[in-house]
């Protein structure tokens, strides 16, 4: 939460990625997109319809240690009150946020060119 306001457009959306489709938030690592300069396109409503389409994601932004938190990656014996993760690594914030538009969801990381099956999240 940002300065204690609660509305959706004051806060931080803390993402969980893994890397393979199915897996959960606890063998995932956390994004987050940061309310400063996000754009209005960059909404939970996309980002669940994402999730729910089963969509592979590139996201680009910074590499942030955020030693607040602990590595919480068994769900046997989760830590309440810290978010589910392999690492405490984060892209945070976001800078990039891209869908794969593909049929086969197998879009190549190393283009985001017109041809490569990348559309950003504003556009999609």
């Amino acid at each position: 939460m940002n300065c204690r306001f609660t509305q959706t457009a004051n806060n931080d959306f803390h993402i969980s990625i893994a890397e393979n489709a199915g897996e959960d938030e606890f063998k995932g690592i956390v994004v987050e997109m940061i309310p400063q300069g996000r754009s209005a396109d960059w909404t939970l409503a996309k980002l669940k319809g994402i999730r729910q389409q089963g969509k592979r994601v590139l996201v680009v932004g910074a590499l942030f240690y955020d030693n607040i938190h602990m590595v919480n990656n068994d769900p046997n014996h989760p830590i309440g009150g810290q978010p589910k993760r392999v690492s405490l690594w984060e892209v945070h914030p976001i800078t990039k946020f891209f869908v794969c538009t593909k049929a086969s969801n197998n879009c190549s990381v190393s283009s985001t060119g017109a041809s490569s099956g990348w559309k950003s999240l504003e556009d999609f």
